[in-house]
């Protein structure tokens, strides 16, 4: 059995590089503006069968089939998100994955004039990983 699947999550108008193995379909996911993703769960046993995304909006995506144990993972902090998920990979399929949670940067909680190289930071981060 090959475990091929491939994901690329779109925010605005930024698409992130294809993740995965394989040469099959990419499974594409639109964020809108406003949206984060605050859950991810899915299958695996020997390798990642299924990977689920939730946001804020209510909406999710799934990849994969449903075999084997299941997990859940979502960020300790209420205001926090989905900042990057990273694996690793064989030519079979995906085993292992992580996911790494963070509250973006704002300027207005500290009392700063916005400032564009400082948005981008992680005021705290969690990492979680199968």
């Amino acid at each position: 059995m090959f475990l091929f699947f491939r994901i690329q999550v779109q925010h605005g108008y930024y698409w992130n590089t294809v993740c995965g193995t394989g040469s099959g379909t990419v499974h594409e996911f639109q964020l809108h503006s406003d949206e984060k993703i605050i859950q991810a769960s899915g299958k695996y046993y020997d390798y990642v069968y299924q990977i689920t995304f939730v946001t804020n909006k209510g909406r999710t995506f799934t990849v994969g089939q449903p075999i084997g144990s299941s997990f859940n993972f979502y960020p300790v902090y209420g205001q926090s998100e989905l900042r990057y998920f990273t694996g690793r990979y064989n030519p079979v399929g995906l085993t292992s994955i992580g996911f790494h949670w963070g509250v973006p940067f704002s300027a207005s909680r500290v009392g700063l004039e916005e400032d564009s190289q400082l948005s981008s930071g992680l005021i705290s981060s969690n990492q979680t990983h199968v």
